[in-house]
């Protein structure tokens, strides 16, 4: 587990590890924090899915329970494993196939030279009886060949499909190391390692790269009063509206918990307010309902932090400021956009 949060960001979710563990008089230890750290992130839903499940049995808390959910959804993860093993596999299906050619080239070059020596034979007028002799051998060695080609295009078929299958199983492992479980958009690391090329983009043309960083308004009461499957519904439907807002190049990916981002090149400031006013008041108009009750669970909105990258910048000031935008919504009273030109603090040009 990777976390990408701001210093700031970063002390708050310290602090209310720390208080919890202090609660459920557990020791600090780094495993602990790590749980309680990632748990108050909101970076790993099933971590915090299972750990409420623990919680809600009520008294005394499970330590070992709790090192399980650790070693679950913590453990360094296998990604790169996985991707080791199939590759592995598939250097070994191309060395079949490989092996499979030459094995085809030796054949067709002795079956070559035997066609040559029979030609001499055959051109130097053999008696009657050894040219039936040597067509009957050139038959057997052609009915060999036959034989042995139609073997070896089942191995190429069958390597080919072993090929196919594992491609296929690599291209899966890579798509779920960068995308959101629960939502199906980009994740975190997907995130970083994009935003990463499109600031390197963005410093070597000039061009505009801003960032939009969202968190939904009082996502706790969803899972408080409904629960954590009308929560789940919520980021479902943030995601998809994220998704069907934004075109071209532009990236939207879950942040974290109830935090979402959206990463936008080539973007002048003034077209990422614009955007980011029409995706928060067209979400603001919805209302979620229950599709086998009806019950109705309100409406949802969303408060919007924008800033703009400068070339040269540190990708976490970058982060930050559109963070602390987002926290000024947030005082402002929510379901709002704030971009970095209305910070208290002047944003200072980063010197080249």
């Amino acid at each position: 587990m990777r976390y990408i949060e701001t210093p700031e960001k970063a002390s708050a979710i310290g602090e209310q590890a720390l208080e919890r563990m202090a609660e459920l008089g557990m020791p600090a230890n780094p495993l602990n924090y790590e749980l309680w750290y990632s748990y108050f992130s909101g970076a790993a839903h099933d971590l915090n899915l299972a750990v409420d499940e623990l919680l809600s049995k009520g008294g005394s808390v499970d330590e070992m329970r709790l090192a399980e959910i650790h070693r679950e959804f913590l453990a360094v993860e296998d990604d790169g494993e996985r991707v080791e093993q199939i590759s592995g596999e598939l250097e070994q299906q191309i060395d079949q196939v490989l092996s499979h050619m030459r094995e085809t080239s030796d054949d067709n070059k002795g079956f070559g030279a035997s066609l040559a020596d029979y030609s001499v034979v055959l051109a130097e007028g053999a008696a009657g009886g050894d040219v039936g002799a040597v067509v009957r051998n050139i038959l057997m060695e052609t009915q060999n060949v036959v034989a042995r080609s139609k073997a070896l295009e089942r191995k190429l078929q069958e390597s080919g499909e072993q090929i196919g299958t594992l491609q296929q199983s690599l291209q899966e492992v890579r798509q779920e190391a960068q995308t959101d479980g629960l939502t199906g958009i980009a994740n975190w690391k997907c995130f970083d390692g994009r935003l990463q090329e499109e600031a390197a983009r963005a410093s070597k043309d000039g061009s505009s790269l801003c960032l939009l960083l969202t968190d939904i308004d009082h996502f706790k009461k969803f899972n408080d009063t409904y629960g954590h499957s009308v929560g789940d519904s919520v980021l479902k439907v943030v995601a998809k509206h994220l998704t069907d807002n934004v075109k071209g190049a532009d990236l939207p990916a879950r942040y974290g918990g109830e935090e979402f981002v959206v990463i936008l090149p080539q973007t002048q400031i003034e077209n990422a307010v614009t955007l980011a006013e029409q995706i928060r008041a067209k979400l603001a108009t919805k209302e979620l309902k229950s599709k086998v009750s009806g019950e109705c669970y309100g409406s949802v909105t969303l408060s919007i932090g924008i800033s703009l990258f400068r070339p040269g910048e540190r990708l976490i000031d970058f982060i930050d400021r559109a963070d602390r935008g987002l926290y000024k919504a947030k005082e402002l009273g929510r379901n709002r956009v704030v971009h970095e030109g209305e910070l208290a603090e002047p944003v200072a040009a980063v010197a080249s």
